[in-house]
């Protein structure tokens, strides 16, 4: 009578639990490679113009980021709109990558009224590494700073401006500070901060006028619109 062959399951274990382990490994090296590589389609770039009108001066972009793309690019197309038919309004942008942080500004500059443009801007800051947009909290945290601390940043800057034009007779010692803001648009700075990230520094862009209309008096000040924290 014969034996019967006695069945190895040891090495039936083995071998399953080194596929397993493979399947593992797989898995790990695709979800780090996917996060290494944040572009959602690879004929363009990370951000690319989606639309122009060289008449116009309207250059619109689009983003090509994984899991974002669709709410950046919503939200871009929403702003935008509402200038998408006026001849006497340019729309820009720039983008720039700092280290695992995108950041996108869109500028709209509105030459449609008397005097100097209004300038209104919008912001997307991206997390590469995480795949997520981030708020203007998350952006503080990143430098350390809060919105409160912003918000005095730039109010005392606009005191000083306030102060150096009173002293040069460029507005009436009867303006107070809060109708100098009012005459450049300025109602609230928390609600008129846009941040960008350029080289790993914060910029704060502010929308305000820098046309005042004061007693019927025009003046014209370049202060610029963007201030730098860092």
């Amino acid at each position: 009578m014969k034996k019967k062959k006695r069945v190895d399951y040891k090495n039936y274990i083995v071998i399953i639990v080194a596929l397993i382990v493979l399947i593992v490994i797989f898995g790990i090296y695709k979800l780090m490679n996917s996060n290494k590589n944040p572009i959602l389609d690879k004929s363009k770039e990370i951000v690319y113009l989606y639309y122009s009108n060289e008449d116009f001066n309207h250059y619109v972009p689009a983003a090509n980021i994984k899991n974002v793309s669709n709410n950046i690019n919503t939200s871009i197309n929403e702003f935008v709109n509402p200038y998408l038919d006026k001849e006497y309004v340019s729309i820009n942008y720039h983008y720039n990558i700092s280290g695992n942080m995108l950041a996108l500004l869109i500028t709209i500059t509105d030459y449609s009224r008397e005097g100097t443009p209004n300038y209104i801007f919008k912001s997307f800051i991206v997390n590469l590494k995480e795949l997520k947009v981030l708020d203007n909290d998350q952006i503080l945290h990143l430098f350390n700073i809060s919105t409160d601390k912003v918000v005095e940043l730039l109010d005392n800057q606009f005191r000083e401006y306030y102060k150096e034009e009173k002293n040069k007779g460029i507005i009436s010692k009867d303006i107070s500070y809060e109708m100098y803001l009012k005459s450049h648009e300025i109602y609230d700075f928390n609600n008129q901060i846009t941040f960008d990230i350029v080289d790993s520094g914060l910029e704060i862009y502010l929308d305000f006028n820098e046309l005042a209309d004061i007693e019927t008096e025009y003046y014209f000040k370049e202060i610029g619109h963007v201030f730098y924290y860092g």
